[in-house]
């Protein structure tokens, strides 16, 4: 049976404890991790907690609507082992029935055929194998950017410098965002650092910063969540040495780096060169305002 919860009534214990245990479940999915980045947010159980989909929420003159919250790619239906997908349909069934508009991502492991959506791009590299073997599927043009990367001197350091990596952000948008999205971030950045599920790397050449990327630890995942260069960073290659360095440190490990992908023909470029493929995922609407 599927219910609908409001945020009061749900069993955090057992959300989380699934979304531990599951085939499918990212951080982004968590109660705490949740109350973070959204407004509001509800939800929809199966049985008991057989399955769970987060529904973060907000409000326009007085209708709720269910809308992707910033830092969060995917959420979809979490499940510990795989339902029919009749179950999950029942999912999608309730939000067309419920809710005038939604604009929601589900999870790579979700299939669904009730409800409009279209295909996002998700790209993920498997550490678990050695360096040798993983740089073989780098592209030419990337092992010619870590090359030339190289002969900088740069230095990367693992730090907690939150605000550093803040102003650093912010210094380098190519366009305006929302101060409400850079303070979603922060405090991503607080959390993590204070519960041990996330680090900030960065380039340096001497004394001046050149690149910055906080990365999240989520179960068996490697979330590559913000980056960012300034102008010399970008064209000494300082990310192409950062990830080279990261994926150097951490092969040989049963984790994924995941990318968080892009649909930019530039940026999937990018991700592509260093070997990583498609694991895509459904974005799901409603739009009738």
């Amino acid at each position: 049976m599927l219910k609908y919860l409001e945020n009061k009534n749900i069993d955090k214990v057992k959300w989380d404890l699934l979304i531990a245990n599951s085939v499918n479940g990212f951080v982004y999915s968590t109660s705490n991790y949740l109350d973070i980045v959204c407004e509001n947010w509800d939800a929809l159980i199966y049985g008991d907690y057989q399955a769970i989909m987060p529904l973060p929420y907000k409000k326009k003159f007085g209708v709720k609507y269910i809308i992707q919250p910033d830092f969060s790619q995917q959420l979809g239906v979490v499940y510990i082992n795989k339902p029919d997908d009749d179950v999950i349909n029942k999912f999608t069934v309730f939000l067309k029935n419920s809710f005038l508009y939604f604009a929601l991502n589900l999870n790579f492991d979700n299939n669904i055929n009730n409800v409009k959506f279209i295909d996002k791009t998700n790209l993920i590299l498997d550490l678990n194998n050695s360096f040798d073997e993983i740089s073989k599927n780098f592209s030419k043009n990337t092992k010619r950017n870590i090359n030339k990367s190289k002969k900088y001197g740069f230095e990367i350091t693992v730090n907690k410098e939150i605000s550093r990596f803040i102003n650093f952000f912010k210094s380098n948008l190519k366009e305006e965002v929302p101060e409400e999205t850079i303070n979603i971030l922060k405090n991503i950045l607080d959390y993590s650092v204070k519960y041990q599920i996330g680090e900030i790397y960065s380039v340096k050449k001497g004394d001046e910063l050149l690149a910055s990327v906080f990365i999240l630890t989520s179960f068996n995942r490697y979330i590559y969540l913000a980056a960012t260069s300034n102008a010399k960073g970008k064209e000494l290659r300082a990310m192409f040495f950062l990830l080279n360095s990261f994926i150097e440190d951490n092969c040989n490990s049963s984790k994924i780096l995941d990318f968080e992908g892009s649909d930019v023909e530039g940026v999937k470029r990018f991700y592509k060169g260093f070997g990583a493929i498609e694991q895509n995922y459904k974005h799901i609407f409603k739009k009738i305002f």
